[in-house]
């Protein structure tokens, strides 16, 4: 019989973790927060672009539709631009998908012992029309979640 692990690793029991990271305020606060917390963690920066980013807008006027060429067009730049600013953050990781599916499906292959997500300050209203991935995370995440809000202040 192995003895039990110990109670605290140089992280605590966090040795692999998962930053979700869109670029916000808020997403970049999570990112310094994680790395100050757990200097000796694996921290895992994934960016989701979402697969809407590829579909034409249905509020696009009549007329004034966008082709796939223009969509894919669209997709290359936003990725390349996305690809850049994972390079000034230290690098991380680009997948197309819908971010709280994408998050939730990494996190139930068990490969993660903690998510980091930016949280935004949104109402009642702006939270059901908008959605939150860090909403879904702490309902339905299988390792602990740690939310963080941008300093207000800068």
């Amino acid at each position: 019989m192995r003895p039990p692990p110990p109670a605290h690793a140089p992280n605590g029991p966090f040795r692999r973790i998962l930053v979700m990271m869109n670029f916000s305020p808020s997403a970049r606060a999570a990112l310094a927060a994680a790395r100050r917390a757990f200097p000796h963690a694996r921290l895992d920066v994934l960016h989701v672009v979402p697969v809407e980013a590829n579909a034409a807008s249905p509020l696009a006027p009549a007329g004034r539709g966008l082709t796939s060429a223009v969509l894919v067009e669209r997709d290359r730049h936003w990725t390349h631009e996305a690809a850049a600013r994972l390079a000034e953050l230290g690098g991380g990781e680009i997948v197309r998908g819908d971010a709280g599916d994408v998050a939730l499906e990494r996190l139930r292959e068990g490969r993660y012992d903690l998510v980091v997500v930016g949280a935004s300050a949104l109402g009642g209203v702006e939270r059901l029309l908008l959605g939150s991935v860090a909403t879904r995370l702490l309902r339905r995440s299988p390792v602990p979640v740690l939310t963080v809000l941008a300093d207000p202040e800068g």
